[in-house]
């Protein structure tokens, strides 16, 4: 009796089997990541240095508080006091601060100084660092130079689900995003999934990224970065990038910060249902700008444009924009709307798939 199941040959069994063991490995590391960057947010929350609460902060209604700042950044004072837990504080509603211990200052004008703080009596708009006098309304971030790695980490989770009964719709999504800041290091991850299940089957898109920056005189940068991507609207089972280039802060301020990257970064991809592309040089050009406001309820806007055009493969040009519009709903909690879309003119699978991807996410998302 002859089977009359299809034999298939070398090159497809090969082909299947580096397809699957490309989506167990991105399955795996998102796990490992996810698990990896929970803990730390655990740890940093659970076991966070805690040193003595005498920084002094005069309000400009002649208020007096006393307590540790943890941070001074997008226009707002975090300070943890022991009558009232940790606070907020708007910059722009302080008149004085004093403190014994070393912080580091980021300028308007992209100077970075290190040292004590303190507010002159005779020139109270002023703050003298060490030696150096700057206004306080040049001051657009300040932290303390903690001697803990853990207490340098801030970060955010988000979590959402929606579904459309029309179409039978289940759309999960999930992110994580940590922030990492030494005196000339600052480093970013972020990692993102949404996963659509409907009758056609289930679609995934997962994005995670690692950024770092060494910052530079008169606010320019040097930029590392490393990108891992799944998405199969467009074919792409996995997307590996590496590279680097240079950029600067266009405009820094309390409020906003606008920034501008170039560079190039090498890209393998593997294609579902098929063999891994060869490794191809594209360009990289990155464009963000974020705006926050501080009066009650805290409310902020960001946005990135990523450009990706090809060198190696020329014609080819890529891009990923990121909207997004984050609302408190109480302390630390936020409501968040998302608007993502992908796009690729020269898509490397031209079956059933497109050149475009976008849609909208709403999730919750706490700060820790």
């Amino acid at each position: 009796m002859f089977s009359t199941q299809p034999v298939s040959n070398g090159f497809a069994t090969d082909t299947d089997s580096c397809a699957l063991r490309a989506t167990q490995t991105i399955r795996v590391a998102v796990k490992i990541v996810l698990f990896v960057t929970l803990l730390l947010a655990m740890l940093s929350a659970g076991v966070a240095h805690a040193r003595e609460k005498t920084d002094r902060i005069k309000l400009k209604n002649g208020d007096m508080i006393t307590g540790e700042i943890k941070s001074v950044s997008q226009g707002l004072v975090v300070l943890s006091t022991t009558a009232m837990s940790t606070i907020n504080l708007e910059w722009k509603h302080i008149a004085s601060i004093d403190s014994t211990f070393v912080f580091q200052l980021e300028l308007a004008d992209g100077r970075i100084l290190t040292g004590t703080l303190v507010t002159l009596e005779d020139a109270p708009d002023m703050l003298k660092i060490e030696s150096e006098l700057v206004k306080r309304d040049d001051v657009v971030r300040l932290a303390p130079i903690e001697t803990r790695l853990l207490d340098r980490f801030i970060g955010s989770a988000s979590v959402g689900l929606s579904y459309t009964k029309s179409s039978d719709s289940l759309q999960t999504n999930g992110a994580l995003d940590a922030t990492y800041r030494g005196e000339r290091i600052h480093s970013n991850f972020s990692f993102s999934s949404i996963s659509v299940d409907d009758s056609t089957g289930t679609h995934d898109r997962v994005d995670s990224s690692l950024s770092v920056r060494r910052l530079r005189p008169n606010r320019w940068y040097g930029a590392a970065i490393a990108q891992a991507q799944r998405n199969e609207e467009l074919g792409i089972d996995l997307r590996v990038s590496a590279g680097g280039g240079y950029g600067r802060y266009l405009r820094q301020a309390p409020d906003r910060e606008i920034t501008i990257t170039g560079g190039a970064i090498a890209t393998r991809e593997w294609l579902i249902g098929s063999e891994p592309n060869e490794t191809e040089i594209e360009g990289l050009l990155e464009f963000s700008a974020n705006y926050y406001v501080y009066d009650s309820p805290k409310v902020s806007f960001s946005s990135q444009l990523l450009i990706y055009p090809g060198f190696t493969d020329w014609g080819r040009v890529r891009s990923d924009l990121d909207l997004r519009v984050r609302w408190e709903l109480i302390s630390d909690l936020f409501f968040q709307l998302q608007l993502y879309s992908s796009y690729d003119n020269k898509p490397p699978v031209t079956e059933d798939t497109t050149t475009f991807d976008y849609g909208v996410v709403t999730s919750l998302s706490y700060d820790f």
